[in-house]
């Protein structure tokens, strides 16, 4: 697993933002180290977001992610309802879980 902790959300439905490893909010992981080139040849990738622990509204995967170039890249939108964190943004932690394709 891949994580990276309280990432500012500024995407909406109508306009989700992109996401790409190794770059942007996503240039490193929590560790501080650069994220590994990615191959669907040889792994399953899932992509999850939770921004339960900062505030009320949710979080949402806009389409499916993809890899490009040895990035997992995705979009993220903050849904219409629920509140925003105390500093009046949305964050959420962002993993990718990986599995060898055997």
């Amino acid at each position: 697993m891949y994580l990276r902790k309280k990432v500012k959300i500024e995407g909406t439905q109508a306009s989700p933002e992109g996401f790409t490893t190794n770059s942007g909010k996503l240039a490193v992981q929590e560790t501080g180290a650069a994220y590994p080139v990615f191959s669907d040849l040889t792994h399953v990738f899932t992509v999850q977001v939770n921004g339960a622990p900062y505030q009320d509204a949710k979080i949402n995967i806009v389409g499916t992610p993809s890899i490009s170039a040895g990035n997992i890249t995705f979009q993220l939108a903050v849904s219409d309802a629920g509140a925003t964190s105390s500093d009046g943004f949305y964050y959420a932690d962002i993993a990718i879980f990986l599995q060898a394709i055997l």
